[in-house]
């Protein structure tokens, strides 16, 4: 009976954040994303997630969703496999600012595989009663089959932060958590009145397979209020009761380092790494302490957003920051190692987007084993009045360009990592008299027919398990797999 009560429970909690917003096998609402040049390798896929908050065509209607894609380096489109939300236009949104029940702007966030399966944040709707404003949102857990098997929900006066979460083989939980306080800023804004500011600041959290909290880390107590760089400061305001509160710390990066400490990387603040035991600060660097000298050389970062473990030996520990940037810095990479002895940090390189680019937001950097890495641009400004853009490089060790990835203009993606292993399987396409079949582990299948640059026009022709094309062309066929949709390679049809 017992079982029986929590798969009910489990039922309930997917209906709420995954069946009602998977979105179909749209695979012409899915922005294309397509290679700037031909790339090599054969053997590696990317996942990514794709948003779009600010362009609206069509007389107020996008036409492109926001989704969760995987591709293959060689041949990204159509993707691997996907899934996808309904598509927001400004009627809607407009609808959900005086609904007092209302979906608002949907997004599928920090997208990547870890611990077998995948795992991405997934924001359904704001719920407004009695003017307060409550989020049902959360991380899902899916397993190799990309299944849902967990979801973590806000729950409480903690809401659950969309911009990372990492599991371990322990099925523990490593999260960034959002809290509503009240700060003293006077020390730094100088204001008399800011004795007592509304704010959002982050908690770390680490919880066990059942949800128990085994870590809890307060940055205030532990950094101290005025670890603000005050200049960074923004406002987070609240839909329904109009509130604004100082985004005291904006989380961005959590995770485990190698020898299972924590690193967090706070925009607002800085990067650091603290014990996983009892929080003390292990290092930190700070954004008011910029730029750190050490010797001859400059370390800076400047907005990061993306703060990542690289490598390790017996002397130091490499670590990656991605700096979005600031006025008249742009973009950049910055490589540093710091010393297990005595926790000296030293930079190792710059890494540069090929073009100059500032970066308002996300992005990411990702190094493989074999030192090939990921360039994401993140959500880059001068993003100009071409219809594709540049959002991605995929670059080998000695810093040559694998290959470059375009996405529609106006579109971007959070973060992208690396994915050679749990790939998901394509379906494939045989012909025989005329007709062509299907080979795959999916089901609901839907047949289009492609044309245009890169195969990226999409048309709609066909629906089941096989399928007679009138015309020779280029086809490709969608089937329902896990929480989203697998998509054969694109196959050439001639009668």
């Amino acid at each position: 009976m017992c079982n029986m009560k929590l798969i009910l429970l489990f039922i309930s909690i997917c209906s709420i954040l995954i069946i009602p917003e998977v979105h179909g096998q749209e695979l012409e609402k899915v922005p294309p994303v397509s290679t700037k040049y031909k790339c090599r390798d054969t053997t590696t896929s990317f996942v990514l997630n794709t948003l779009d908050f600010h362009n609206f065509g069509n007389q107020g209607h996008a036409r492109y969703s926001n989704t969760i894609q995987i591709v293959d380096a060689d041949a990204p489109w159509p993707p691997r496999w996907f899934s996808s939300l309904a598509i927001f236009d400004n009627d809607s949104i407009k609808r959900a600012d005086q609904s007092q029940s209302a979906s608002r702007m949907n997004v599928m966030m920090d997208v990547r595989f870890q611990n077998g399966g995948l795992t991405f944040y997934k924001e359904r709707s704001v719920i407004i009663r009695d003017n307060k404003e409550a989020e049902v949102a959360g991380y899902i857990i899916c397993n190799s089959h990309l299944d849902p098997v967990d979801t973590l929900q806000s729950k409480g006066q903690l809401t659950v932060d969309c911009h990372d979460f990492r599991i371990n083989e322990k099925k523990e939980k490593l999260i960034l958590l959002k809290m509503d306080t009240v700060l003293d800023l006077r020390k730094i804004s100088g204001k008399p009145q800011d004795s007592k500011v509304p704010a959002t600041i982050n908690i770390i959290q680490v919880r066990d397979s059942a949800n128990k909290v085994l870590f809890s880390w307060n940055p205030v107590r532990v950094l101290g209020v005025n670890a603000l760089y005050y200049p960074y400061k923004n406002t987070i305001t609240y839909t329904a009761s109009k509130k604004q509160n100082i985004d005291w710390s904006h989380g961005t990066s959590v995770s485990w380092d190698f020898d299972g400490d924590i690193l967090y990387n706070f925009r607002f603040i800085g990067i650091g790494k603290i014990s996983g035991k009892d929080g003390h600060v292990i290092w930190r660097m700070d954004r008011n302490n910029m730029p750190i000298i050490h010797q001859t050389d400059t370390l800076e970062f400047y907005s990061q957003h993306d703060f990542e473990k690289v490598s390790e030996n017996n002397l130091y520990t490499t670590y990656s920051v991605f700096s979005n940037g600031e006025k008249d810095k742009e973009s950049f990479v910055l490589e540093f190692r710091v010393s297990k002895k005595n926790g000296e940090i030293q930079k190792l390189k710059k890494i540069k987007p090929e073009k100059k680019i500032f970066s308002s937001g996300w992005g990411n950097y990702e190094k493989d084993e074999m030192g090939n890495y990921l360039l994401n641009y993140g959500q880059y400004l001068k993003d100009t009045g071409n219809s594709r853009h540049i959002f991605m490089e995929y670059r080998n060790r000695n810093d040559g360009i694998n290959s470059k990835y375009e996405l529609p203009a106006g579109i971007f993606s959070y973060k992208v990592h690396f994915l050679k292993d749990n790939r998901p399987p394509r379906p494939e396409i045989i012909q025989a008299n005329g007709m062509l079949t299907i080979k795959g582990d999916m089901k609901e299948w839907t047949w289009y027919r492609l044309s245009g640059a890169q195969n990226t026009e999409i048309e709609k022709v066909g629906e089941g398990s096989s399928y007679a094309p009138k015309n020779s062309g280029l086809y490709c066929v969608v089937g329902k797999y896990g929480i989203g949709y697998s998509a054969s390679r694109v196959f050439e049809f001639g009668k």
